[in-house]
C-alpha cells in the first residue's frame, strides 16, 4: 500500500502482511488521502535507468544501472549492470516507450524490478533523480547537464561512461554526524552534501568512485560512506 501524495525513500509505503494490522494500516493511511494497493511481486533484483528527451523528441538514455534498496531507500547505484542483457534491453524499450506516451521533456527516470515474469515498473520520476547521481562523475554528460539542455533546446550530448566502473552509495544521517574531513582524506572518492540539517533516517548526500575494479570502486564509496554515516 502506498499514499497517492507525498511518499519518498520509503515514507508512505506498509507492506501488508505479517505482523501489520491491514485496516489499521488503510485507516491511518486514509486519514491523509487516497492510498494505491499494488500486487506485490517477487523481485531478483532492481535497477534503474534515465532518459532524457530534447524539445525536438531527441533523446538519449544512460545505461542501466543495479540499485540496492534498503528498508525502502536506495543506498547503493552500481554501473554496469550484472542483469541479463535481455533485462538491460527490455529497461531500455520501456524508458524509451514511457517518455514517448508523456511527451517528456529533460529526464525521465524509472525504476524497474526484474522478476521471473520479466521486467516491471515500479516507479517513474519525471525528473533529476537520485539514481542517476552516478553520472555526474560516472559520464562525460550528467543528467543535469543534459536536462538543462533538454529544456532550454540546446543539443543532447551522448553520456559516455568514464571509468569500467562505478559505484554511488547514498548518506543516510545516523544517531550523531560524521566525519567530513575524514571521508576527503581517502582518494579517489567524491563526496556531495546536500546541506540538510542532520536527521536519522534523512538522505543527506551521496559518495561516488570511479575506476577499473568494481571491488575496489565499491570498498572505496562504502568506507567513505561509514565515515559520513557513523553506525555508533
Amino acid at each position: 500500500m502506498k499514499s497517492a501524495r507525498g511518499g519518498y525513500d520509503g515514507r508512505g509505503v506498509a507492506v501488508l502482511g505479517a505482523g501489520v494490522d491491514p485496516l489499521e494500516t488503510i485507516t491511518n493511511f486514509l486519514s491523509a488521502g487516497t492510498v494505491v494497493l499494488e500486487e506485490r511481486v517477487s523481485m531478483l533484483a532492481e535497477m534503474a535507468v534515465s532518459i532524457v528527451t530534447g524539445r525536438k523528441g531527441e533523446t538519449v538514455v544512460y545505461p542501466v544501472v543495479d540499485t540496492v534498496q534498503r528498508d525502502g531507500m536506495c543506498i547503493e547505484v552500481n554501473y554496469p549492470s550484472t542483469l541479463s542483457a535481455e533485462d538491460v534491453e527490455e529497461a531500455e524499450r520501456i524508458a524509451r516507450a514511457v517518455a514517448t506516451r508523456v511527451n517528456a521533456v529533460g529526464v525521465l527516470a524509472i525504476e524497474l524490478f526484474s522478476t521471473s515474469k520479466g521486467v516491471l515498473i515500479n516507479e517513474v520520476a519525471t525528473r533529476p533523480h537520485n539514481s542517476g547521481h552516478w553520472t555526474i562523475e560516472g559520464t562525460t554528460a550528467s543528467q543535469f547537464e543534459n536536462h538543462l539542455r533538454a529544456v532550454t533546446g540546446l543539443a543532447l550530448v551522448p553520456p559516455v561512461a568514464t571509468g569500467a566502473f562505478v559505484t554511488m552509495v547514498n548518506v543516510i544521517g545516523t544517531a550523531r554526524p560524521g566525519d567530513y574531513e575524514a571521508a576527503y582524506q581517502i582518494d579517489g572518492v567524491h563526496i556531495h552534501d546536500y546541506g540538510k540539517s542532520w536527521r536519522p533516517g534523512r538522505k543527506l548526500g551521496h559518495v561516488t568512485a570511479v575506476g577499473d575494479n568494481r571491488s575496489g570502486v565499491t570498498k572505496t564509496a562504502w568506507d567513505a560512506a561509514a565515515l559520513l554515516q557513523p553506525s555508533n
